[in-house]
């Protein structure tokens, strides 16, 4: 039973091309006979979408490509230019938390206000407000004004405030986007909720870490139009790399293929973890990461190399190294070895990082394959500057100095 259907849906803004902005610029472009030129904007194109009850549904795509502008349709916050939209239930939408926020009230008088908007009676309110509270951690600061809150705080009262509308369909756009690891990680807990309760959920996200583990299924968006979707994994991997089969290779070590695997010799586990030997996957950037193999031949195998590789998701490399780099042979014994490689800081920009990693001897330019992950595994990492760039370098400023 589809819940969400969209046919055939346009949507267009129209971006001028001259700003007036008073009386007196309206009236001598009058004057002057001189008409404002647009330029057409096609944010969605053709968009045809089926959504069954219960479903949670990933959409993708590049800054620009009609995500949120998807969402807002669904919401009824915009009508389309054509194309039919049937919802058949109660929508929360979370498209910009914290709308209708006043800087100058109370934490407390905000969830009233921010309540009301999103349909909650003032009795409803009254019940929820120590677990809004709660949730959000602003015991301390209920009486406290909001315009003096930090960026994660705010977010946090507006998605506690938020998730307490009980609707069969939500809309969540960019939620995690701000917000610490233990905010996040209770998001992971609401998102179980949704799961459980059999809610139908649309979850705009740029976290493909996210995205693979809580979506059922998975469309990208590409200038407003749908260029893919199904199984979350294979449209991830369309979205990193395309079609392209060269792009991939980039970011493999040569001639590894699945059918050169050397059988009955395996990596039978890869971790990785923080400074206290605990499984992690978001990371500040200047924290320790250690990446941890266990790996069984059938036989004592000499000379090994195990390398490894930090890429984006377009492929950029960000940090690649092997046993060789650091003048280490890999001899392994017969049954269980462990190997680690542990990186003391990951100074690399905020987002998501993927782990590629070969277990292979290249020796006399005899090339052979032992095994080798491609792709699987990924990590999230926070930088704690706001600068530009793949890099987080430490820069320091001196003024008039001597």
């Amino acid at each position: 039973m589809n819940i969400i259907q969209l046919e055939n849906v346009n949507k267009s803004f129209k971006i001028p091309h001259e700003k007036r902005n008073t009386l007196a610029e309206n009236f001598i472009g009058i004057l002057s006979n001189k008409k404002i030129i647009y330029e057409e904007l096609k944010t969605l194109q053709n968009i045809n979408l089926e959504v069954k009850k219960g479903e949670f549904l990933g959409i993708i795509g590049n800054n620009g490509s009609g995500k949120s502008t998807l969402l807002k349709i669904v919401a009824g916050v915009l009508k389309p230019d054509s194309g039919k939209v049937f919802v058949n239930g109660k929508i929360s939408p979370f498209l910009e938390l914290g709308v209708g926020f006043n800087g100058e009230l109370t934490a407390k008088e905000n969830i009233y206000l921010y309540g009301i908007i999103l349909g909650l009676s003032r009795r409803e309110i009254d019940t929820k407000i120590p677990e809004i509270i709660k949730f959000a951690e602003l015991e301390k600061f209920i009486d406290a004004k909001v315009k003096n809150f930090s960026s994660g705080m705010y977010v946090r009262l507006a998605f506690a405030t938020a998730i307490q509308v009980d609707s069969p369909i939500l809309l969540l756009d960019e939620v995690l986007a701000v917000g610490d690891q233990n905010f996040q990680e209770k998001c992971y807990e609401v998102f179980k909720k949704f799961k459980k309760e059999g809610k139908t959920v649309l979850f705009v996200s740029h976290d493909s870490v996210s995205v693979e583990k809580w979506c059922d299924r998975c469309i990208l968006l590409d200038s407003g139009k749908i260029k893919k979707e199904g199984n979350c994994r294979e449209v991830l991997e369309y979205y990193r790399f395309g079609n392209s089969k060269e792009q991939l290779k980039e970011i493999k070590e040569p001639n590894i293929e699945k059918n050169n695997k050397i059988k009955d010799f395996n990596i039978i586990e890869f971790k990785v973890l923080d400074e206290f030997g605990n499984p992690k996957n978001i990371f500040n950037n200047d924290e320790k990461i250690t990446f941890e193999f266990k790996i069984k031949p059938a036989n004592e195998t000499e000379e090994l190399n195990l390398g490894v590789q930090i890429h984006t998701e377009k492929g950029i490399e960000l940090l690649g190294f092997e046993n060789d780099m650091l003048n280490t042979k890999i001899n392994l014994k017969k049954g269980e070895n462990k190997i680690k490689y542990i990186v003391n800081k990951l100074e690399i920009f905020s987002g998501n990082v993927f782990i590629t990693y070969a277990l292979y001897k290249n020796k006399e330019n005899d090339f052979q394959c032992y095994d080798f992950s491609l792709n699987e595994n990924s990590l999230i990492i926070k930088s704690k500057n706001n600068f530009r760039g793949i890099v987080s370098p430490k820069v320091t400023l001196l003024i008039n100095f001597r």
